[in-house]
Parts: C-alpha cells; structure tokens; sequence
C-alpha cells in the first residue's frame, strides 16, 4: 500500500473493471437472447471473457 492508502490490487481493479462490467452486460444479454434461460451463466462467462480480452487488449498497447 502506498503512502495515499491506493494498494495495487485497488488498481489492478481499476484497470480491468471495464472489460469484467462490459463483458458482464454483454454475456448476460447475449445469454438472455440466445438462449433464453440461465442468463447468469451468460453474465459469469462474459465477465471472465471480457475480463481476459480486456486484459489482452492491454497488454498490446
């Protein structure tokens, strides 16, 4: 922890928060659509996909 109290794990959420959320939303809709039942199941496995993509995107810039 630093100094003004930011651990790294407080930014290491900070940075991939926006693929677990978009990931999340778009898992979960996409679950619900297509399949119609069990969407949290969409949502979980988008948030862990959008998570590592987000992650991966990072990583090349």
């Amino acid at each position: 922890m630093t100094d003004a109290g930011i651990s790294f794990l407080d930014i290491l959420i900070a940075i991939l928060a926006p693929g677990f959320v978009v990931g999340a939303v778009v898992g979960g809709t996409g679950w619900f659509l297509f399949v119609g039942r069990h969407w949290w199941l969409g949502v979980v496995l988008g948030a862990i996909a959008g998570t590592a993509i987000w992650y991966a995107w990072l990583r090349l810039i």
